[in-house]
């Protein structure tokens, strides 16, 4: 099912590549923008900061948004076009496609963040070994992102037309997560949390490790969300069911 996904996000991918390459080339300005703006000069000037200070947080913004949006959109364009009503899907192999299309589509966003990387790095002088020394703890963290992704679906299931209103609460979340990271209670509690933040801190400083425990709450906090997240989406589904709205209303 993964691989007949994947060809199918490929394709998907290709026949709109003028979206791709559009989402790439802004993404590519608003890095190479920040980096090479005066402020941001002045700013590394004053607090001994480098590039990466400034693009690290943006690229785990971009990371957490690809992963949510992949499960999201995924359920909101099923309500909308009516397949959950066509397949009438029980709760379980419908979590199934949602998870295998998280997974392909998480490979597939690599390929643009890849090239946003790869531009940024020859624009703005930046190495992409930090990035790669923290993709072990950001893969490690993604089933989080995942499973909030199932619970803000449910709502979607739900309502239909809750699209706007969880990517709203979505941007101002990962915000907030940014900021929680500070508190080590927070950064412990919350989704990706404690994942965002020590990636941040290997792709500014690739000599910066990690703990076998921190590893582990990394993991725990993983298992936590996807497991919570499948129980809240099973729970809306079958309400969904119940009362006949897994169509287009």
């Amino acid at each position: 099912m993964i691989a007949q996904i994947f060809r199918k996000e490929l394709i998907y991918l290709w026949r709109y590549k003028v979206n791709t390459i559009s989402s790439i080339v802004l993404m590519s300005v608003i890095c190479i923008a920040i980096t090479s703006s005066q402020r941001f000069a002045m700013a590394m000037q004053m607090t001994g900061g480098s590039k990466l200070t400034m693009i690290a947080p943006y690229f785990m913004w971009l990371v957490m948004m690809y992963n949510f949006n992949s499960i999201t959109e995924g359920i909101s364009s099923d309500c909308v076009t009516g397949i959950l009503e066509q397949l009438y899907v029980n709760a379980s192999s419908y979590i199934k496609v949602l998870l295998c299309r998280a997974m392909s589509s998480f490979c597939l966003n690599m390929i643009p963040l890849t090239i946003i990387l790869g531009i940024v790095s020859v624009s703005s002088k930046i190495s992409l070994l930090p990035f790669l020394n923290a993709a072990p703890v950001i893969l490690l963290g993604i089933p989080a992102i995942w499973g909030l992704a199932l619970m803000a679906g449910a709502l979607i299931l739900r309502f239909k037309q809750a699209g706007t209103l969880v990517s709203i609460l979505s941007t101002l979340l990962f915000i907030g997560m940014s900021f929680a990271s500070l508190n080590e209670t927070l950064s412990t509690a919350l989704p990706f949390c404690l994942a965002n933040k020590l990636s941040v801190a290997i792709i500014k400083d690739p000599s910066f490790g990690i703990e076998l425990g921190e590893a582990l709450t990394i993991a725990a906090n993983s298992a936590a969300y996807m497991i919570l997240g499948i129980l809240v989406f099973k729970i809306a589904e079958k309400n969904a069911k119940k009362h006949g709205k897994l169509g287009i209303h």
